[in-house]
């Protein structure tokens, strides 16, 4: 009994296992038939005749049939009703992959343009069949899973057209970025053909009022010219105000970063504007706080084109009164500690800007106001390009003003401090001095003046008395000479009302002080005369206004006596016969070679060279220069680069070519009307030595040829005692072809066979017919290879010639052309010549 009870049991404990189960996988058929009708895709069971066994929701959803009634189907004819089974790609495809399936490996396909039935309508979308075998005990069969591509489709169709849309955009941005450029191609090239070609006009006329200048002219004569020279020194500021103007709005302008030294800067400035702000009678100060560093990196040129403007603004709208630039450090504290940012404040006594007026006054083209703008003239540039430099400098530019009592304007500006060597040689050399015991009176009725030199003097520790005009001076001066307690220098202004300098050294003339007066003169070029007075006099020491404070510490050291190996006063002290040493006896005998074809600009440097006392030679272009360093030797040329022929930069590029062989350098200066930015530095990496943008004056002309040729070794310099022979270019250089070939003279002598008999002929026969037909290709690669083979045989002259006309070829000079093959052929017959005359001294029989 227990037996069968004990059975009884097991078998409802497997019924309630199995009844279990069963409800688990009805649960996990009802799960999955969920999950699978809530698909975006249609999934169907085929069996391997490609009949659907059953299918998802989505079979409705599409259209496509009733999940109840679709088994026994052909799937192909579900998926496209209207395909015949023969021709069905569908078809084709399935009965090939059911193949596939029974290797196991799943397939994936896409169809594009097929038709699916949606509802009643039949519709052309894109599909994707995936397929996947299955195998269990008793069947086999494959699942299909059916995705409407149409979305996936439309997404990429529209990611196309946005992609097709931005390359569009790109390239359209692209034409316009190189339209753009173009443009600034176009505009830079206009700029700078407007500068060339109205800098050489330019020319003429600034060089015929300097020579007009230094002739006999009548006060009223010499007044005119000044203002002719004004006019034509403010058209040529107006063009550079443009220049830079352009690069401004191009984003071009940039800040150079080099050492330099910011008295000397800042003497540069004053000293250029000194002139103008005298002759309208007003006084130009500067003053460096005492202890400021003044060895800095920065870009002084810039620095200098910001002063220029403010300093000159203020000259031009200040009718009386006085100008001072002062200079000190801020309170800030750059994160770098050797970065220092400076402030520099212009102050003048002008008519001063309307409150509502100064906001404006940085803009481009922007007057204070028009009638002021008639008045004293002007384009508005000059502030918005100096408001540009100070921001590239790390500054900021703004201005304090009321009308009727002037402005000030200020701008500070960043610069990296240089090593404290230099200063602290200038600071012990000021020690070593011992300037601690010495005395001084200044003699100055401007109070301002006197309060900068006062500040400057106590900083090297002396003792300063003043004086506010000449009477109060002379009284002082006498009083100390009658207390045996004279000063041991005096700064005496030369232009003071009522009693002026010279009446001063008038009255002390019996005290033997006034060899220890420094004279204070006007700040231009006319106090020659006021000099000699002072001069006979007694005094051995002036200085021009304003004051630069390295001059006046190196003129005290002088008056006292005092030496050192580190300063070498830099006193301007006339002298009726002034002692040259030999190097400038020997700079004063120098022969210039002038390359400039435009006639009236080389009457003008000519008449310059010869007032120095140097010889000259003028060349009309670089075919002329070359033959004439042939014909003796220069000291040095001033080379204009735009000529006809032959351009500076091919001559130059040549002569330095033959320098290899010669071992001798000459200077060579550009003298040319490109000064656009990177001009001088291409002029410069063609090998010349120095570089003047016209127009020209003379003392830039001399003091560039007297430092190119102080650069010169002795036995590089050559003035003219020696004779020295000419630049000549040799017909065959022997030497080199020996040594090329090892002095083997029998290949030698076939090589110039060859090139007599064969290669030159027939190359100079070619040449004369391009020229004839003006055919630049035949031209070109008959010098081209007139070229290579003398040089294979050294034939220079032959070789520079053909060079020249391979040059002239890629520009289809023709007419140029012409007159140099002419003088090939010369040189082709000197060279036959000299080969049949000298090449048996090399290989004697």
């Amino acid at each position: 009994m227990e037996a069968p009870k004990r059975a009884d049991n097991e078998l409802a404990l497997s019924k309630d296992s199995l009844w279990e189960h069963l409800e688990k996988i009805k649960k996990a058929k009802q799960e999955w038939e969920a999950t699978a009708d809530s698909l975006d895709e249609l999934i169907c069971l085929v069996d391997r005749q490609g009949r659907v066994l059953r299918t998802n929701r989505t079979l409705e959803t599409w259209g496509l049939g009733q999940v109840w009634n679709i088994k026994g189907r052909l799937i192909h004819d579900v998926l496209h009703p209207d395909c015949k089974a023969s021709t069905c790609v569908l078809a084709n495809f399935l009965c090939k992959a059911w193949g596939e399936l029974i290797e196991g490996a799943p397939s994936y396909h896409e169809f594009e343009d097929h038709l699916l039935q949606r509802h009643i309508q039949v519709q052309v979308r894109p599909i994707s069949l995936y397929l996947a075998n299955i195998e269990t005990q008793s069947e086999s069969f494959a699942v299909v899973v059916v995705h409407d591509n149409t979305e996936r489709k439309r997404l990429e169709t529209q990611l196309w057209q946005t992609n097709a849309a931005l390359e569009n955009a790109r390239r359209h941005a692209e034409q316009k970025a190189r339209e753009a450029e173009m443009a600034n191609k176009a505009k830079s090239a206009f700029l700078a053909a407007m500068s060339h070609d109205i800098r050489i006009p330019m020319q003429g006329v600034s060089g015929i009022l300097e020579l007009l200048l230094d002739t006999d002219l009548s006060n009223e004569q010499q007044e005119y010219l000044r203002v002719a020279q004004h006019s034509a020194q403010s058209l040529m500021k107006l063009l550079a105000d443009i220049l830079d103007f352009s690069k401004i709005e191009a984003g071009q302008l940039e800040i150079d970063y080099r050492e330099f030294d910011l008295q000397h800067t800042v003497a540069t400035v004053a000293t250029m504007l000194a002139s103008r702000a005298h002759h309208k009678g007003v006084e130009l100060f500067w003053e460096i706080e005492p202890g400021l560093p003044i060895h800095l990196m920065g870009d002084p040129v810039r620095l200098q084109e910001v002063l220029g403007n403010l300093i000159g603004n203020a000259i031009k709208f200040t009718e009386k009164g006085e100008i001072v630039l002062h200079i000190t450090q801020t309170d800030a504290r750059p994160a770098m500690p050797e970065v220092i940012e400076l402030h520099f404040s212009v102050r003048d006594t002008g008519i001063g800007i309307p409150v509502d007026k100064q906001a404006h006054i940085f803009e481009a083209f922007a007057q204070a106001d028009p009638t002021i703008a008639r008045q004293f003239g002007g384009t508005g540039l000059g502030l918005a390009i100096a408001h540009h430099l100070v921001e590239l400098m790390h500054g900021h530019l703004w201005v304090e003003s009321k009308p009727g009592e002037g402005s000030i304007f200020h701008f500070t500006a960043r610069f990296g401090v240089q090593s404290t060597q230099a200063l602290r040689a200038t600071q012990q050399i000021e020690h070593e001095l011992s300037l601690q015991e010495v005395t001084a009176l200044i003699i100055e009725d401007n109070e301002t003046n006197r309060k900068i030199l006062h500040k400057l003097l106590h900083a090297w520790g002396i003792h300063v008395s003043e004086a506010h005009n000449g009477h109060h001076g002379v009284q002082m001066i006498l009083k100390s000479h009658e207390q045996h307690r004279p000063y041991d220098v005096i700064l005496l202004d030369s232009m003071m009302p009522e009693v002026s300098g010279l009446d001063v050294l008038r009255e002390v003339k019996h005290t033997n002080l006034p060899e220890r007066i420094i004279v204070m003169l006007p700040g231009d070029s006319e106090h020659h005369k006021e000099w000699k007075r002072c001069q006979a006099l007694g005094v051995i020491s002036c200085l021009n206004k304003p004051i630069n404070p390295s001059l006046l510490f190196d003129a005290i050291v002088a008056i006292l006596g005092k030496e050192t190996s580190s300063l070498s006063p830099n006193i301007p002290i006339p002298s009726e016969e002034p002692s040259d040493t030999p190097e400038q006896a020997a700079i004063g005998a120098l022969h210039i070679l002038l390359a400039e074809d435009h006639e009236i600009n080389q009457m003008i440097v000519e008449k310059w060279v010869s007032k120095r006392g140097w010889k000259v030679t003028s060349a009309r272009n670089g075919y002329e220069v070359l033959h004439a360093i042939q014909q003796r030797s220069f000291d040095c040329i001033l080379m204009d680069i735009q000529m006809p022929k032959m351009d500076g930069i091919t001559a130059t590029r040549f002569i330095r070519e033959f320098e290899e062989q010669t071992r001798r350098h000459v200077p060579i200066i550009a003298l040319t009307a490109h000064a656009m930015e990177g001009d001088r530095d291409r002029f410069l990496q063609a090998g010349m030595d120095g570089y003047l943008a016209k127009p020209l004056n003379s003392q830039d002309l001399y003091a560039a040829v007297e430092a190119c040729v102080a650069r010169l070794t002795p036995e590089e310099f050559n003035g003219d005692a020696a004779s020295p022979a000419p630049f000549e270019l040799p017909i065959l250089n022997m030497e080199e072809l020996l040594s090329s070939f090892d002095y083997d003279a029998a290949f030698i002598e076939e090589l110039m066979t060859t090139y007599l008999k064969q290669s030159s002929p027939e190359l100079l026969h070619a040449l004369r017919e391009a020229v004839t037909n003006r055919d630049a290709e035949s031209l070109h690669t008959a010098a081209h290879r007139l070229k290579g083979a003398s040089g294979v045989i050294g034939a220079i002259r032959v070789y520079m010639s053909a060079s020249v006309l391979e040059q002239m070829a890629t520009e289809s000079r023709f007419l140029d052309a012409a007159d140099v093959l002419h003088e090939l052929e010369k040189q082709a017959m000197q060279l036959e010549q000299y080969i049949e005359e000298h090449l048996q001294d090399y290989f004697p029989q």
